[in-house]
């Protein structure tokens, strides 16, 4: 379903009956790659997954390229469902958007997860490379959202996903390329939020051994800044944990929410 917000329509799917979920997925993504843990989820909770603007179904960002808009706008999503209490879960851009939206909105946040996502900003290196992906996604649209998704898994196992990796590719190919430009300046442009990781809001942390794009010494380093918050270390994943690990990850994820539901 669609919703129109700030002159901009916004698609989303809404499951399940419960406490919500609020499922945010990463750059290059959509509602697609939630479709299990969505579907895990909504047994008990009510579950929304939302294509961010630029992404899946949705419109493209328009004057305000940042990833505090694409916060604001999930708010106004949610304030127009009329619903007071969420649980957040954003996977790499998705997390962005989610401690943005903590940040902004707190009152309304039961709990957050970070899936392959990182509470600090961007290094000069890997802002030089997203600007970078913007000239490239001018010139070679097609060829860089290939290489884009398939270099997130880990080398090493690469070759057992490959129909996982085509099918989220022929996923990629159907959004806004310049969307996804947009989505790489707010990315490059968003401020330093690791304080969030020590605030009194449940959180749950979850990273990669292998994360070709987060290194391991970096979410180790957050994981030790967490106040309130849980850890959890995929040994044989890289940056698609809810793939190629994908049974874990969706039990270490379901069991979280259920502690942070049972009380609320």
């Amino acid at each position: 379903m669609y919703l129109d917000l700030a002159s901009q329509k916004i698609h989303f799917i809404d499951q399940g009956e419960g406490d919500v979920i609020v499922l945010l997925h990463g750059f290059m993504e959509s509602v697609f790659m939630w479709e299990s843990l969505a579907d895990r989820l909504s047994q008990n909770f009510r579950v929304l997954s939302i294509d961010l603007p630029g992404h899946g179904k949705s419109d493209d960002l328009k004057d305000d390229h940042s990833i505090d808009h694409m916060a604001s706008l999930v708010h106004e999503l949610l304030q127009k469902l009329g619903l007071r209490s969420v649980n957040l879960v954003g996977h790499s851009m998705g997390g962005y958007t989610a401690l943005s939206f903590v940040e902004q909105f707190p009152s309304i946040v039961n709990s957050f997860t970070l899936l392959h996502s990182k509470a600090g900003d961007d290094s000069k290196e890997v802002k030089q490379r997203r600007k970078l992906g913007v000239k490239m996604l001018a010139k070679h649209p097609h060829f860089v959202v290939k290489e884009s998704i398939t270099n997130l898994f880990y080398s090493a196992t690469r070759k057992v996903f490959l129909n996982e990796i085509e099918a989220l590719v022929n996923e990629g190919q159907k959004a806004s390329y310049q969307g996804y430009a947009d989505a790489l300046v707010a990315m490059m442009n968003r401020p330093d939020r690791s304080a969030l990781l020590m605030s009194e809001i449940p959180k749950l942390y979850i990273a990669g051994k292998n994360d070709p794009v987060i290194p391991l010494e970096l979410s180790e380093k957050e994981m030790s800044l967490q106040n309130n918050g849980e850890a959890y270390l995929l040994k044989k994943a890289g940056h698609m944990g809810f793939i190629e690990e994908k049974e874990l990850c969706e039990e270490t994820i379901f069991a979280f929410l259920q502690r942070m539901t049972k009380h609320q």
